[in-house]
């Protein structure tokens, strides 16, 4: 049971990483520009949300400052999707949260 949590923890990590590498060459393409664009209209309208992958469950520290600063968790038990992960992050940014 101990390897197998192991196994999921490396491959989720392994994910965020590549999903680092993805949206931080792609900043200028036009689907992250329209993520950008989405993201700054749900911070102004105080609409965010934040989007968490993996199987594992996010502390009950992140939920509730995410829950101080207004942002909804939404969970979506997969590998890191860069453009969400890329909508996180101008999210995050513009709240000053830091995770």
């Amino acid at each position: 049971m101990r390897n197998k949590i192991l196994i999921i923890t490396v491959c989720f990590l392994c994910s965020l990483v590549f999903a680092q590498k993805q949206f931080g060459n792609q900043k200028d393409d036009s689907q992250f520009s329209r993520i950008r664009k989405a993201a700054v209209q749900d911070y102004d309208k105080k609409k965010m949300k934040y989007y968490h992958f993996g199987l594992l469950p996010l502390s009950e520290k992140t939920k509730r400052l995410l829950a101080k600063n207004n942002i909804k968790i939404i969970n979506k038990n997969c590998i890191v999707i860069p453009e969400l992960a890329y909508y996180n992050k101008i999210i995050l940014e513009k709240t000053h949260v830091k995770i």
